[in-house]
């Protein structure tokens, strides 16, 4: 009797698993939805110069943005010290 009922238990779960497997099924199935672009958009992805994953072109972006504040920061420091026309002289 025991025996019997951990067989049916079985049986059930086989059962439970395949139901689930076909709802799935079904449903990956009826996900046909593939987004639809206008041609000039489908013309600039394509033909885009700016190549490669998002992760790479934003980490060049983060690089350049640095950059160009470094050179920025380092050119204001240089018409600032244009500015500075005091000499002291010193006496030894």
């Amino acid at each position: 009797m025991y025996i019997r009922g951990l067989k049916k238990i079985k049986q059930k779960d086989k059962r439970l698993n395949n139901l689930r497997k076909e709802i799935n099924r079904q449903e990956k199935q009826a996900c046909t939805f593939t987004p639809v672009i206008n041609p000039t958009s489908k013309e600039i992805s394509q033909n885009s110069s700016i190549a490669g994953p998002i992760e790479d072109r934003l980490m060049d972006f983060n690089r350049d943005k640095i950059a160009k504040v470094s050179r920025m920061k380092q050119i204001s420091e240089e018409l600032q010290n244009l500015e500075c026309t005091f000499q002291p002289t010193i006496n030894q």
